[in-house]
């Protein structure tokens, strides 16, 4: 059982390394830490706020804990009671106590070794503790992108995770306008279409950020556009026009796969701001229609 989840962990490390190497976008936000991972870079200290941030802000605390006093080596030990061990939970729910050195039980941290402490639990979480499906998911992003590729393409789990899952600044919607093919009722006119020239006026100031990402994530299935703007979005973005008699009743709806939305052609602007907003704020599947 425990080789078969390894072999679905190798299996999604394909799947990616296949979006990656054929450019196409992912919405799958991983941690940066384990992005370094795919990179060839070991964690660090520093990393483990994308892990568990909690954990992170109170070994921070520890480590900035300034001692009263000076003579006293079981100051820290005395406030936060702390050991060489950690307790980590398993899968059935039981706990279990984990030595970072051997004997972990019987040392206390103090003042002198409390930046062993945090090294010591951030190799364990970051590492140790993950470290056969974090392999076997590497594995299998390597039979797409060899790792000589990775090491030389990415210089830090940054730039692969901008170019996996798109540029998080805020959307250009002139850029996604001027990248824009229009099909159905919209392709004679193109832009010029009353109801395409409202939409974009309703994208670019009625919509929140949050929401031009909700709709990009709708049409598209990423709420990121590409690194380079929607030009490298591939197939192009489309808008399809349905001039449906029953319209105003009608949901937007899209093919992600073709990265196609599909607008009946409202009545009024607001009509069509109101089904927009519904579509995008819907958080429906292949069920929304």
């Amino acid at each position: 059982a425990r080789q078969l989840v390894l072999d679905k962990y190798k299996f999604l490390g394909a799947v990616i390394g296949k979006a990656l190497y054929e450019g196409v976008l992912v919405d799958a936000p991983f941690a940066q830490f384990f992005l370094g991972c795919c990179v060839g870079q070991l964690p660090e200290f520093n990393d483990l706020p994308t892990l568990d941030e909690d954990l992170y802000n109170g070994l921070v605390a520890l480590k900035n804990y300034v001692v009263t006093q000076p003579g006293d080596e079981d100051e820290i030990y005395k406030v936060f009671g702390l050991d060489f061990t950690l307790t980590v939970r398993l899968r059935d729910g039981q706990r279990k106590t984990v030595l970072l050195v051997p004997q972990g039980d019987q040392i206390k941290v103090t003042a002198q070794n409390r930046l062993q402490y945090l090294d010591l639990i951030a190799q364990y979480k970051l590492d140790k503790q993950i470290a056969a499906p974090v392999r076997a998911f590497v594995a299998g992003l390597h039979t797409v992108i060899p790792e000589t590729w990775m090491r030389l393409l990415f210089a830090s789990p940054l730039e692969l995770s901008r170019l996996l899952c798109g540029d998080s600044g805020a959307i250009d919607v002139r850029d996604w306008q001027r990248n824009t093919m229009y099909e159905g009722a919209f392709h004679a006119q193109g832009r010029m279409h009353p109801m395409v020239r409202e939409f974009w006026d309703i994208v670019e100031t009625e919509l929140t950020e949050p929401q031009r990402q909700r709709l990009c994530r709708f049409a598209t299935s990423c709420e990121r556009p590409p690194l380079l703007g929607f030009a490298e979005l591939n197939p192009r973005f489309c808008i399809s026009g349905n001039n449906a008699d029953d319209a105003d009743s009608r949901l937007p709806s899209a093919s992600t796969c073709v990265n196609l939305l599909k607008l009946p052609v409202y009545s009024s602007r607001q009509i069509m701001r109101d089904k927009l907003v519904t579509a995008i704020e819907s958080n429906a599947g292949f069920d929304l229609s």
